[in-house]
């Protein structure tokens, strides 16, 4: 920013508005490429930083989700925390997913449930062939061997228990599993 002279509240301001270099009576022809190279260089320099801090708050973000997930596991089923962690990450590969997402999944599902003092899992399901393993689990006693009081609920569509959870319907989350190809449950 070019100025005829220095005032130290508009020059505040201007750095709080973004402006990276403020010159007082410079507006010599021979001087503005320089400066504009060196305010250029500023204002890139300052975006590279902004872009790292939100990347670090980001990972930051993913790296609790994943610790909470590891904490969930490690009570629900007993494991240490490399096991923990092995299990989301062998799922993450499987799934061709990032391990965050599997992470959600985890919290999304069992978060509540761990918290819930009657341990009673909603599960939404549509009866087709994916929804088979979820079926013959409950139907032979394998979740609750694991520990789980599942209710099933059957629904016509997904888009109807997406609208459920995201309208939080129930006093319990209802969890919605759909598998790509057949998968052990537990």
């Amino acid at each position: 920013m070019f100025v005829d002279k220095a005032d130290a509240r508009f020059i505040q301001a201007s750095v709080d508005a973004g402006v990276s270099a403020y010159i007082v009576d410079g507006l010599r022809k021979e001087r503005i490429k320089s400066i504009l190279d060196v305010c250029i260089s500023r204002f890139n320099a300052f975006a590279n930083l902004q872009s790292e801090l939100e990347k670090a708050r980001s990972d930051l973000e993913e790296r609790k989700v994943v610790d909470r997930a590891k904490t969930i596991l490690m009570q629900a089923k007993g494991l240490t925390e490399s096991e923990a962690y092995n299990l989301m990450r062998g799922r993450a590969m499987c799934e061709s997913v990032k391990m965050n997402e599997v992470a959600k999944s985890v919290d999304s599902c069992l978060g509540d449930f761990q918290m819930n003092a009657d341990r009673k899992l909603r599960i939404g399901f549509i009866p087709l062939v994916d929804a088979a393993p979820l079926l013959v689990a409950v139907d032979k006693g394998f979740a609750a061997e694991e520990g789980l009081d599942v209710e099933l609920v059957q629904e016509v569509s997904w888009s109807n228990i997406r609208d459920r959870l995201s309208i939080g319907q129930s006093k319990r989350r209802i969890c919605s599993l759909q598998w790509r190809s057949p998968r052990r449950l537990a």
